[in-house]
């Protein structure tokens, strides 16, 4: 993964955990097709974050206590 990839998934992290978005919101967010913004979620979910989808097909990461010491994690 290189640096800019890193940039984007860790934006996303940060818009996901502000408010649900939709899968093409993401993705105009971050200048990448449908299909990245997918894989983005997809890899925040094989690295256990709460990620929801609400009935609207919005996308968001649910706060907890897991999610909260994992970005103190990274803030370390």
């Amino acid at each position: 993964m290189n640096q800019h990839k890193i940039y984007r998934v860790l934006r996303l992290l940060q818009l996901l955990q502000e408010k649900p978005r939709t899968i093409m919101g993401m993705a105009r967010y971050l200048g990448t097709s449908e299909r990245t913004a997918y894989r983005y979620i997809q890899l925040f979910i094989k690295l256990e974050y709460n990620v929801k989808r609400d009935i609207y097909y919005k996308y968001y990461i649910e706060k907890n206590e897991t999610t909260n010491n994992k970005t103190n994690e990274v803030n370390h």
